[in-house]
């Protein structure tokens, strides 16, 4: 089963081309994929004018989200969820509250990545830190709330570290071993050496064993290479 979700995400038509840009990720992803990323690309963009910092790869934040969101996909794609899309953009906006801590709170986004690096410890570890009871995801769901995404959104953002096991958390349950899987291959954002582990109770509700979690892993690393690649080619033309 695990298998034959993975074939049914696999990205195709992976060329270089003459296309445009837009055109190519149409191409590649569909309308609603593309739909998803501006929707995450609008925030950044909005504020352009802030500084990031040195401290936050932008490149490295959008391979994560990105990874994250085509796990998540590949998830509900096995799990037979039945709006696979919207895993996706759940996973893509999983990390905003990260991005908007760095525009808005550069000051304590540089000293969370300074204590994190120093002392090995995982974002939401050092965030705790540096901003007390606040975290990324909380941030995040605020920030998808004064969006006015669907209420569907903000658990999976507020929960892709604690998810809830109860029915209708799904979408949390995807995000949260999209997450974790992308960490475990080296596609994560943040402290590479921070220990990320699927928690025990999705484990669970999903049914999934170890090597399932494994091959979906390493399917979608291939992929979102290849993704990447593309749109960089893209990019380029």
């Amino acid at each position: 089963q695990a298998e034959d979700g993975i074939r049914d995400y696999k990205v195709t038509g992976v060329q270089t081309c003459a296309l445009p840009i837009f055109q190519r990720a149409m191409a590649l992803l569909g309308f609603d994929t593309v739909r998803s990323i501006c929707i995450m690309v609008a925030l950044q963009s909005n504020n352009n004018n802030k500084a990031l910092g040195v401290h936050f790869s932008t490149s490295n934040f959008w391979q994560h989200c990105i990874t994250v969101a085509c796990i998540s996909k590949v998830m509900a794609a096995i799990k037979r969820y039945p709006k696979p899309e919207e895993a996706f953009l759940a996973g893509l906006l999983h990390d905003i509250g990260k991005l908007a801590i760095a525009m808005f709170l550069p000051n304590e986004s540089r000293e969370i990545a300074i204590r994190a690096r120093a002392e090995n410890l995982s974002d939401r570890e050092a965030e705790s830190v540096v901003l007390g009871s606040i975290t990324h995801e909380q941030i995040g769901a605020e920030v998808a709330i004064r969006w006015g995404l669907p209420t569907l959104y903000h658990g999976a953002i507020e929960h892709h570290h604690t998810p809830q096991v109860e029915q209708g958390a799904e979408l949390s349950h995807f995000v949260h071993v999209a997450n974790v899987l992308a960490y475990q291959h080296g596609l994560g954002f943040g402290v590479m050496g921070a220990t990320h582990e699927i928690d025990a109770g999705v484990q669970q509700a999903l049914g999934l064993d170890p090597a399932q979690y494994k091959l979906i892993g390493e399917k979608v690393e291939e992929e979102v290479k290849k993704l990447i690649q593309a749109l960089c080619s893209a990019h380029a033309a």
